[in-house]
């Protein structure tokens, strides 16, 4: 029988999650679907706790599709250390843009970050 338990052991139903539709165009997505193939096939950078974290990652990817001002790598991981600062001004976009968003809350047993 699967398991639905993830890595940590937790249903996957009680992670929180937000999920940002944004529309892209088809010059957008060309653009991501290579990117994509080309991060695969090297990775422009390796994960690091200081230096290209998630947040600093996706956001150097939107950057690129033109969604998010683009930054230097360097500054990028500067503004955007924490994953806590995209998703705020990714929440904001949604508001002006008025993007779909579907939020789940998760446990509450489980310290989650203040949004």
């Amino acid at each position: 029988m699967p398991s639905f338990y993830g890595i940590f052991g937790e249903h996957p139903d009680s992670v929180q999650l937000a999920i940002i539709y944004i529309p892209i165009s088809i010059q957008q997505k060309e653009t991501f679907d290579s990117i994509v193939s080309a991060y695969i096939g090297h990775a422009p950078y390796d994960y690091a706790f200081f230096g290209m974290r998630c947040g600093a990652a996706t956001y150097e990817i939107l950057a690129q599709l033109g969604i998010l001002k683009s930054y230097s790598n360097k500054k990028t991981i500067r503004k955007i250390f924490y994953p806590r600062k995209l998703r705020k001004r990714l929440f904001r976009m949604t508001k002006e843009n008025n993007w779909k968003v579907i939020k789940r809350e998760g446990v509450k047993k489980r310290k989650w970050e203040k949004d």
